[in-house]
């Protein structure tokens, strides 16, 4: 009875053996599976993200509006440069506008910038930061345009 204990189990054993599954050899760049059972819950891994088109789109329009701020800052600061400066808080002690203007000039534009900058991962601001951006790029287009008709002060 023993003998045909023992080669009984030994029959079960390679039977179940085989309907055992043994783990692949994992190649060089391949990613090596996790298996699933019921006590693990399948895990949500996110390896890489691809932004949507309108997040990039988004994106670049904003990075684009930046320019455009800077540009339109720089375009008023270059048509201000040596006329008389209306604005007191612009004007140097001769009514100019000269370094003390400009510092300024670049200090709301840092001021503007920084902040978009800093918090440029929340999502849905970059759109709201466009249009402050193109806003404020069209203002100081404005001024610069209407200080092309100033005249240059005489000293």
């Amino acid at each position: 009875m023993g003998a045909i204990l023992r080669s009984s189990a030994l029959i079960c054993l390679i039977a179940w053996g085989t309907q055992l599954q043994a783990q692949t050899v994992v190649q060089p760049g391949q990613i090596a599976a996790v298996p699933r059972t019921e006590t693990l819950r399948p895990a949500s891994v996110t390896i890489a993200s691809v932004p949507e088109k309108h997040e990039s789109r988004t994106h670049r329009l904003w990075v684009g509006s930046m320019f455009a701020l800077a540009g339109g800052s720089a375009f008023d600061a270059a048509t201000s440069w040596g006329k008389y400066e209306k604005n007191s808080l612009l004007a140097s002690q001769d009514g100019t506008f000269g370094a003390k203007g400009l510092g300024l000039k670049v200090g709301l534009a840092a001021a503007i910038i920084t902040p978009q900058i800093l918090l440029r991962n929340h999502p849905g601001i970059q759109a709201k930061f466009t249009f402050v951006n193109f806003a404020s790029a069209g203002a100081f287009s404005a001024i610069a345009v209407h200080n092309m008709s100033v005249p240059v002060a005489k000293n």
